[in-house]
């Protein structure tokens, strides 16, 4: 019944993508928050929406003590909905469908189903200044709500401070700090993330970025993820990205492919 689902709303997408490409509105261009983790300070231009949707296939490998663990995880329709409420202000929504299995010794473990659903908002700051560009908080909840064996045990509250700044018309940096609760560990997560973004024409840009989390008791995994944007129209972005951890003996990487449209009010 979940498959049946995700098919028709992709379906339903795909048919508001179709609708969009006939309308006489302006629309303007389409700036995400995927694929890179760090997020843009820029909201939703005022009653506009936008869907940006995913997958990602992630493969670690690693010794806890004696025992050799194995992880993948495919996450599907991990997806950010995001909406205009105001000119500095948008309101955001999101989850996604895990179907993971981890293996300790040779012994497999299935699980899948619906994980990090959440509710935020994003307040724009600055915008198209000459030092520190763009500036905004997000502001995010996490819901107890989900698969009961993936879902948070409390609401979760985080924050994201988002800065950008844009050195030339085709280069910028972003970068992201975070704080966040994890119900689960009992435990404060922060996090930075850092992402160099370059355009090299106008619907093609590429990006690398470093992210990293800070949680007690755990030692911090550095990471670097690269990938390219590509704007089929003014209103529709495709991506693709992949990533590992570094300075770390265990093997980690992800890859993954997403598509974002906005639309019209």
């Amino acid at each position: 019944m979940l498959k049946k689902n995700y098919y028709l709303v992709a379906l339903a997408i795909i048919f508001l993508i179709l609708n969009t490409e006939n309308s006489a509105q302006v629309i303007p261009e389409i700036i995400t928050d995927r694929p890179d983790l760090t997020d843009s300070p820029i909201v939703m231009p005022l009653n506009f929406f936008q869907i940006e949707s995913g997958v990602v296939y992630e493969k670690q490998r690693f010794k806890d003590g004696n025992s050799n663990i194995e992880i993948e995880n495919f996450t599907l329709g991990s997806t950010l909905f995001r909406y205009g409420l105001m000119e500095i202000l948008e309101f955001r929504f999101g989850g996604e469908y895990l179907i993971g299995k981890t293996t300790v010794d040779g012994v497999p473990t299935n699980t899948q189903g619906l994980q990090n659903i959440f509710i935020g908002a994003k307040l724009q700051l600055r915008k198209d200044r000459d030092l520190l560009s763009n500036a905004g908080l997000i502001f995010e909840l996490g819901l107890p709500l989900g698969s009961e064996v993936l879902r948070h045990e409390k609401i979760e509250p985080g924050i994201v401070i988002a800065l950008e700044q844009d050195f030339t018309d085709q280069l910028s940096l972003g970068i992201n700090i975070r704080a966040s609760n994890d119900s689960n560990l009992s435990k404060n997560i922060y996090g930075f993330s850092a992402s160099l973004n370059y355009g090299i024409m106008d619907e093609i840009g590429v990006f690398t970025e470093y992210f990293s989390n800070l949680v007690s008791d755990f030692s911090p995994q550095h990471n670097l993820d690269v990938g390219f944007t590509y704007v089929l129209k003014k209103n529709l972005q495709v991506d693709a990205s992949v990533g590992t951890i570094f300075l770390n003996d265990d093997t980690d990487w992800f890859c993954g492919l997403g598509i974002s449209v906005k639309l019209p009010r």
